[in-house]
């Protein structure tokens, strides 16, 4: 903050550009305070569960707004994909249009890539931001959800899969909870 202080010397314009803000301590006090000098536009992003939550979009409300970043459309994919219309599709299908991905070479780093966003957003900031106590469990719900895409589910289903299958005493409730977690997300 103080170097901050010290670039800003007179009545100009300013941008104060701020990555993965989440990762300092009271960081909507630091925001609010930046937000309230006029000659300073703010321009902040990140990616955890915390910044995704509704509840950050009212602790700025009035003041900001909000940007969601969506992974790239087929035809923007293939306006950088270096092969042919069915290649690209191949590869689009399989790792998606996340822009980081997309820029990583071969299949070993683009898989690596993809598990890390996996336990980076979906693991580690759902579990810890929702107190999941069953890291396991929270994994296999979101195998099964991922491999049955496009089929008709619904909580209690996936209990009684959970019970049949991994013995598990998960309830309804709990799945449902979750999903809600993960809708919020989408």
């Amino acid at each position: 903050m103080a170097y901050i202080r010290s670039r800003i010397v007179d009545d100009e314009m300013y941008y104060l550009l701020l990555d993965e803000i989440q990762m300092l301590d009271c960081f909507e006090a630091v925001l609010n305070g930046y937000l309230r000098k006029e000659n300073m536009d703010v321009f902040v992003t990140g990616s955890n569960a915390k910044l995704l939550s509704k509840d950050i979009a009212t602790e700025f409300a009035g003041r900001g707004d909000e940007v969601h970043m969506y992974p790239l459309s087929f035809a923007e994919f293939m306006s950088v994909y270096q092969g042919d219309k069915y290649m690209g599709l191949s590869e689009y299908m399989l790792y998606g249009g996340i822009p980081l991905i997309v820029l990583r070479d071969g299949a070993g780093e683009k898989a690596t890539a993809l598990q890390n966003l996996f336990n980076e957003i979906y693991i580690r900031d759902i579990t810890k931001r929702n107190r999941v106590k069953n890291m396991g469990e929270l994994e296999d719900l979101l195998n099964i959800l991922s491999s049955s895409i496009g089929s008709l589910t619904n909580p209690e289903k996936l209990k009684n899969t959970f019970k049949t299958v991994k013995k598990s005493r998960i309830t309804a409730a709990t799945i449902k909870n979750i999903w809600i977690i993960l809708r919020t997300l989408s």
